[in-house]
């Protein structure tokens, strides 16, 4: 947002700014977006002025928005600079003491890379010179507004401060309506407060010249008193110049030319009486000229008797109504009431009161409904009738339950005085978000939609933010847009609506074409809500492209955002985010505080839906450190929400049978895991057919689990499904190579002949076409599938890239790539330079909160890395501390602790402890083989063989060495251990049968 753009000025008007003399610091390097200036995180750039730059930052101690101003450090009369730096401190401070409704407060004041910074109220409420440029009020009313402005300049003086530089986009709107001076020149007069109390700031005008250039002088040319162009005495008659200088241009702004100064004027005794027509009173008038007389000693003797002098023209009844409580709102009130009542744009059809019940105010007519309906099922897809059955019963209900809300906002809008007019006026214009994304939604979806964006229907309407928020919509927690970009605002808004739509639609493409341009209006425009809704959705779009760093530094912004413009909603769905923690670089402890976040505006709406909704994620991030118990604990706690939770979206039914699923399957309950996932399957089945390709993934869990339980026909049957849902929706792409390698992993599982799925998944990963980050993933299963097929230097290409790209940026799949990396490095013969990829894999676990089973098993293959080089007794102290991490291990991590203690078996032989194989072994054998690790398995039985032998189990040492050379000839690969173990045998034949 440019400092000159006229919609930024309320905020860039913090800054002195044009002064005379310009700072000879502006070219210093700003503070980038989530840097710190001192406590306060760095959120936007609102301009930069002559006296230095305004940001608006994030207070996280009291949870609050606020604006800091960044004072250059001008050189001064001091000798020690740092001498000038605590004084301009000192005297922010006691300005800070301030306090005055009518003056924008002062938080905090401190120093930052030799700059000193103010950290202030925030003020979106446009300024003074905005609302008399826009409303053109009438005549009491821009008094009544100078008056409280006034009474801000004098309070100031009274404390001994004066301002040189007001003006009116110096003064500032406040949320609450109010108009609060500004931007104060932290002068010290050294007077005494009145009433005699000291105000403690220095006598002293260091300070002053601190503000300024040497010899230079600080103010706007047009109202700067003549004393100010001459290195006069500055006290509080020069604010009182400038003051009735503003004054005078907003009665009589054609009586003054634009490039005139009013100093100017003095001097030539041209500043114009009053006149016989002029409307404004004779009385008020002569005040104001005398406040503009050439020397001080000819003006008011105070800010006080000025005030006096023009307030008792101010009629009764508008000072009630121009800038008091009401405020802002009050100037807008009779055109909100109007719209409410008479319909607003839909004016033309009648009153909203009347509208029918599933018209959507035009945007869910019969007309657009069967549209729909015919363009879904045109696309050709097996599941499109259902879809479209499901589309159009989504949006009946949408549409009537936002005509139900029109109408309540209605009807309560003619019983409403002026003071409620704001509430009505946010809560109309929330419904009238709520229809044009229903529009854009509907009119993407009927724009010629393939197969995958049919399938993306459910979903996207299901996602359709809630009706319901519109009730809670209060007065200012949504200021509406300034007047003068109203307009632009409602514009922009609605192509927003359209970016939502191509984002639920999965045309990420069309989206990220679409941003760029309007997220710059945004910034142009300088409006917050629509700020931090534009940001909302770029934090989507690079979640949808798997940029989790990016993704989540724009969350992050997104939550303090939102939560100071009021937005609940758009908070909550940045939480709910961030609480996919791994996914946005986040460890579970942080996704647990995220969620916990989201609970808690869930809580404080009373948001029964949303309460469910963060309790799953939060539940999830728990069962994943291995805390099942709390995780039971917050899904029983929510449990009574659940039924309203489903009845608003179906979806929260399936998310939740499949968490159960998930605490079931780490629990080792594989039977309840199993029932669970089929029940998510039923469910959906219910809602979108048999058909539906949403069905794909609950049947690949389904597929794992029936697999981790030995049915193996079930496995197969499940799976087979999953992959012909997908090819019917996407037979190429990303989607469809995940499928396929899922498909060879279970292949290879369960012993099966897994070479065509995986060969059809490298085919399929390395056409597709990623874009940004997303690549990273599709990278790494490249790697996985090279790995798997034995190219080992392919995959070690793969994974290397993968580590590069993502470091720092997405931890989980850092970590899996580096560890991926390790183990091709070992198994090509280079152990040293596999270490150091691991311990980068085993730091990002660590540093990312993953569950202390997860660290254990990256802490395994280092053990075995150590071992690979030779470092046998160093090997043994990491494999022990591993064993006691994974005693016992979760049933998730059964099969790897089962790999692990194999090798731990491998070294301690190296190690000539052979005796103590025995007891690592035997467990091992029955996760192995029901993991279908056969090469592991293999080891592990040839190892059982031998310490059975030694205890003198001769018949249980060669059923195992049977065993062993069984899997080891179906895994295909282990020449050398097939040569081995058939020697052992030689050495130790069976025992002869009795005879």
């Amino acid at each position: 947002m440019s400092a000159d753009d006229p919609a930024s000025r309320d905020l860039t008007s913090l800054v002195a700014a044009p002064t005379i003399a310009a700072s000879p610091s502006a070219s210093r390097a700003e503070p980038a977006r989530g840097a710190t200036i001192g406590r306060y995180l760095v959120l936007d750039r609102l301009g930069r002025g002559g006296m230095g730059l305004v940001v608006s930052a994030y207070d996280p101690e009291l949870d609050r928005r606020v604006a800091i101003k960044l004072l250059a450090h001008l050189p001064s009369r001091d000798s020690d600079a740092s001498e000038g730096q605590l004084r301009l401190v000192r005297e922010a401070k006691a300005m800070a003491r301030l306090s005055h409704p009518n003056v924008v407060p002062v938080y905090d004041a401190g120093t930052h890379d030799g700059d000193v910074f103010v950290a202030m109220e925030l003020c979106p409420g446009g300024t003074l010179g905005q609302w008399l440029r826009a409303e053109a009020p009438p005549w009491p009313a821009r008094i009544a507004a100078f008056v409280a402005a006034g009474r801000g300049l004098a309070a100031a003086h009274a404390a001994g401060m004066i301002h040189r530089d007001f003006k009116p986009d110096n003064v500032l709107g406040a949320t609450d309506g109010s108009f609060k001076v500004s931007d104060f020149g932290l002068v010290a007069l050294g007077n005494q407060r009145a009433g005699g109390g000291s105000a403690e700031i220095p006598r002293d005008l260091a300070a002053a010249r601190a503000l300024t250039e040497t010899g230079a002088v600080v103010g706007t040319p047009r109202y700067m008193a003549p004393e100010q162009w001459h290195d006069g005495a500055i006290d509080a008659r020069t604010d009182q110049f400038s003051f009735c200088a503003s004054l005078y241009e907003a009665l009589w702004p054609d009586r003054v030319a634009a490039t005139a100064t009013f100093a100017a004027l003095a001097a030539a005794d041209e500043v114009a009486g009053p006149t016989d027509d002029d409307p404004v009173p004779a009385a008020v008038r002569r005040a104001i000229v005398r406040g503009l007389a050439l020397a001080p000693a000819d003006r008011h003797a105070s800010m006080d008797d000025l005030l006096a002098a023009l307030t008792p023209a101010t009629p009764r009844r508008g000072r009630a109504l121009a800038f008091g409580a009401i405020g802002i709102a009050a100037a807008t009130a009779a055109v909100v009431t109007a719209a409410v009542v008479g319909g607003g744009r839909g004016a033309a059809r009648g009153p909203r009161c009347e509208l029918p019940a599933a018209d959507l105010d035009g945007a869910w007519t019969t007309d657009a409904r069967d549209r729909l309906r015919a363009s879904l099922t045109a696309s050709g897809a097996g599941f499109a009738a259902a879809a479209a059955d499901d589309a159009v019963a989504s949006l009946d209900a949408y549409a009537q339950t936002w005509a139900a809300a029109s109408r309540d906002a209605c009807r309560a809008a003619r019983t409403l005085g002026p003071r409620q007019a704001a509430i009505a006026s946010a809560r109309l214009a929330c419904l009238d978000r709520r229809r044009d994304g229903a529009r854009a939604l509907v009119a993407e979806l009927t724009d010629r939609p393939d197969a995958a964006v049919v399938a993306a229907a459910a979903e996207a309407i299901a996602e359709l933010p809630a009706i319901a928020d519109c009730a809670a919509a209060a007065g200012l927690d949504r200021p509406p847009p300034p007047p003068a970009i109203a307009a632009e605002v409602a514009a922009a808004e609605r192509a927003l609506a359209e970016v939502n739509a191509q984002l639920a639609a999965g045309r990420s493409a069309l989206a990220a074409r679409a941003l760029p341009p309007l997220s710059a209006t945004a910034d142009r425009l300088g409006y917050p809500p629509l700020a931090v809704e534009v940001r909302l959705a770029e934090a989507e779009l690079q979640v949808d492209r798997g940029d989790g760093l990016a993704a989540r530094i724009a969350l992050q912004e997104v939550t303090a955002l939102a939560r100071a413009t009021g937005q609940d909603d758009l908070e909550f769905t940045a939480w709910r985010y961030l609480a996919n923690g791994e996914t946005h670089g986040l460890g579970h402890h942080d996704a647990i505080a995220a969620a916990r976040m989201a609970q808690a505006i869930a809580t404080r709406r009373d948001d029964p839906p949303r309460r469910v909704e963060a309790a799953l994620l939060e539940a999830r991030a728990l069962a994943d450190l291995g805390r099942l118990a709390q995780a039971r604990a917050r899904l029983a706690e929510v449990a009574p929400a659940v039924d309203q939770a489903i009845a608003a979206n179906w979806r929260v039914g399936v998310r939740l049978e499949l968490a159960q699923a998930s605490l079931a399957t780490t629990a080792g309950d594989l039977p309840a895991a199993l029932a669970a996932e089929r029940a998510a399957l039923d469910r959906t089945i219910a809602r979108l057919g048999t058909d539906h390709p949403d069905l794909a993934y609950i049947e690949s869990r389904l597929a794992g689990t029936s697999a981790a339980l030995q049915r193996l026909d079930d496995a197969r049957a499940w799976m087979a499904k999953a992959r012909a849902r997908v090819r019917a929706v996407a037979p190429r792409g990303r989607l469809a190579g995940m499928f396929a390698l899922d498909a060879a992993n279970l292949s290879h599982q369960l012993g099966d002949d897994f070479r065509t799925d995986l060969a059809e998944a490298a085919r399929l990963l390395d056409d597709a076409l990623p874009e940004d980050l997303s690549g990273a993933d599709l990278t790494h299963l490249r790697g996985l599938a090279a790995f798997k097929a034995g190219d080992l230097a392919t995959a070690r290409i793969h994974f290397a890239a993968v580590a590069t790209t993502v470091r720092g940026r997405q931890p989980r799949l850092e970590a899996r790539a580096n560890e991926n990396l390790a183990m091709t490095l070992t198994l090509q013969g280079e152990a040293v330079a596999a270490e150091a990829p691991l311990r980068r894999a085993l730091a990002v676990r660590t540093a990312a909160g993953n569950a202390p089973w997860a660290i254990a098993l990256t802490r395994g293959t280092l053990a075995r890395i150590l071992s690979a080089q030779g470092r046998h007794a160093e090997a043994e102290v990491e494999f022990a501390a591993v064993a006691a991490a994974l005693a016992p291990p979760p049933p998730q991590a059964a099969a790897r602790a089962a790999e692990i203690a194999v090798a731990r078996a491998v070294n301690l032989e190296s190690l000539g402890r052979a005796a103590e194989v025995g007891p690592l072994v035997e467990p091992a054998i029955a996760p192995l083989r029901a993991a279908g690790d056969l090469y592991h398995l293999g080891l592990a039985l040839s190892f059982a063989a031998q310490t059975r032998w030694a205890s003198g189990d001769r018949a249980g040492a060669h059923a195992a060495a049977a065993e062993a050379k069984a899997a080891l000839t179906r895994e295909g690969d282990s020449p050398a251990e097939l040569a081995e173990l058939a020697a052992w045998v030689r050495a130790h034949p069976a025992p002869r049968p009795p005879r």
